[in-house]
This record gives C-alpha cells, structure tokens and sequence, in this order.
C-alpha cells in the first residue's frame, strides 16, 4: 500500500520531518494494510479466545540516503508513504516500509532499499493486549489477507543472534559503556496511561540520552549548536522488553567519529558534512535491571552552509575523539 499524506503540525509540529514521525507514518500505514478490506479497526483484531491483538516489534531497521536526509521534507509538503507487510507461521509479521516524494515510490517492495529515499524493515508478532503480552494468533477473518514468507524473515534470525550473545555485533572487553544517563517516562508525554510505550517514542529516550552523552559527559563536549545539526542516516533497535509511565530508562552509550567524504551530499546541498557519529546503545528499567533495547545508530553532522563556524568546531571534536576508539566519559 503507498499513501499519499501532507506532512501537517500534527506530525511535525512546525518544523520538518524528523524520524519519530517518519517511523509513526510508516507505522499509521501498516495498520491500514492489516484491516484492508475488512470494513473494521486494529481494535478488532482478535485470538480465538476473543482477546484482542496488536503487533508488537521486536526488531527495526532504519536506512536513510544521505542525499535524501529526513529533514528534507518539510511542513506541509506531500510525502509517499508505503507499506508492505508478510506473514511469517501465524504470529509473526515481516513489514517493509518507505518515505518518498509523491510519485518516485515504487509498487515493488523490493526495490524501496534502492537508496532512494528513507527505508525501514522490522519485525513483530501479534501479541496479547493486556497484562501477559504473550505471544498468540489471530483468529480467522479478523485481518486482512496478507503475503506469507516460507523462509524466516532475515531480522528474526538477527534478532535471535543478538538476544543469545546480549549484543550488537561481538562484545568487546575493551568498549565498556560509561555510566548510564537517565531518562523518567512521563505519562501522556512518553507513554500513554496504563500503556506501554511505542517502538517508535525508544527513538526519542536515545536522542536524549545521545544528546546528554556528547554535549555534557564527553571532554572536550561537543558544542550544543553542532549536536543539533546532526541526522539519522540509520538505525537499528532490537527490542527485548518495554516501560510504561514512572519507570526510568537507563541508556548506557559508547561510540566514536568518523570522517565523511566532502562531496557526500552533492554540490548543490546546503549542508556541509562534517563528520559522523556511529553509537551503540544498552536501555535498561533502572530500579529493575530488565534490558530493554539494543541500539545502533550511524548518524552524520551536517552543518548549514550559513554556520560555517561549526565546520572549524566538528574539526577541532574530529581531532580529539576521531581516532576510531570508544568515545568514554573522562570524569564520572
């Protein structure tokens, strides 16, 4: 399914799109895609005992263009927004979704990770609405058909891989996570009353974290302005467990800079890449220890044309943290 949806201050408040609305937008036509034909809502979507279902996820994996960044799309501009979801046995879910201009957004699925523009995969399973969340079906006829794999959807196998060793990628003795920076869950402003948070609101907990992380916790910090000027150009989150309202997440980061070629946003750009931050993050419940999210996130340092000043401030950080090893906390 591609939709065509104007980007209104709903979405993107008055500024342009950024990732947490571009994950909920993609999330808003997935769910359209499962009631499709049906005549009801995600409400409906039942097991056999009656209890009702929704798609949990368990895996995501972001990838945005450098020369197609998020906040390209500004307020009020048409996007594209696709979705395509598969079955995989009767619990789990292997969705795909796209951002794009209006019109550039193929039917074919398998081409929305050409690089055109921004892409996600992730992986659910239907999962009960209450207290238990465990893992069920749902009964038939209560969502629409959909395309089934006959192989195990590739972020399955991934996340399985990363459950079992507690970890993106191999762990390192010598890549420790500095202390951990905390983040209350606010009802109403992360998590809804007597709800779980959404996948998409962990992205905003790790913004902060990030943020905290480069601007205080680093020596020589980075300066504010040029923390801001960064974008996502992919991120992938695997999902153990989730909070609600009063909990505190605790996000532990480690990571490092890199530099980036000059031309990586073309000549007409008028943003300056200035550098690359590549992080990897652990979320825990801080009171009970229960891990959270696993999180690794390639993110670039664009600069605005008209604050070259901060080219000469991603040097100067390039210089002292860009040596490829962890970027640590000096002081506690």
């Amino acid at each position: 399914m591609i939709e065509t949806i104007t980007l209104s201050p709903s979405q993107v408040g008055l500024g342009d799109l950024n990732e947490l609305s571009l994950l909920t937008l993609m999330a808003d036509t997935h769910y359209r895609v499962l009631t499709r034909g049906t005549g009801t809502s995600p409400r409906a979507i039942l097991n056999k005992a009656g209890q009702p279902l929704y798609p949990s996820i368990f895996a995501l994996h972001l990838r945005v263009p450098p020369g197609r960044l998020i906040e390209s799309y500004p307020l009020w501009e048409q996007v594209a927004v696709g979705a395509d979801v598969r079955g995989f046995g009767r619990s789990f879910l292997d969705v795909r979704g796209a951002l794009g201009r209006v019109g550039e957004v193929p039917e074919d699925p398998e081409r929305w990770t050409d690089g055109a523009f921004a892409s996600a995969r992730w992986a659910g399973a239907w999962t009960v609405d209450d207290a238990s969340h465990d893992v069920s079906m749902p009964a038939a006829g209560s969502l629409a058909e959909l395309g089934r794999l006959a192989a195990v959807p590739e972020l399955l196998t991934e996340f399985r891989a990363v459950h079992g060793r507690g970890a993106i990628g191999e762990p390192s003795a010598s890549a420790r996570f500095g202390k951990p920076i905390l983040y209350p869950v606010v009802a109403g402003r992360d998590a809804a009353r007597g709800r779980q948070m959404m996948f998409s609101q962990f992205v905003v907990v790790m913004d902060h974290a990030e943020r905290e992380f480069l601007t205080e916790r680093l020596q020589p910090a980075f300066p504010r302005e040029l923390v801001d000027c960064r974008t996502t150009l992919e991120r992938r989150v695997f999902y153990t467990g989730n909070c609600r309202a009063d909990d505190v997440v605790a996000v532990s980061i480690r990571g490092h800079v890199g530099r980036v070629p000059e031309d990586l946003l073309g000549a007409d750009s008028p943003l300056v890449p200035a550098a690359a931050l590549t992080l990897t993050m652990e979320l825990t419940e801080h009171r009970s220890k229960r891990l959270l999210a696993l999180c690794e996130t390639r993110k670039l340092l664009a600069v605005p044309t008209s604050l070259s000043h901060l080219t000469r401030e991603a040097a100067r950080m390039l210089a002292r943290h860009g040596d490829g090893t962890p970027l640590m906390e000096v002081a506690w």
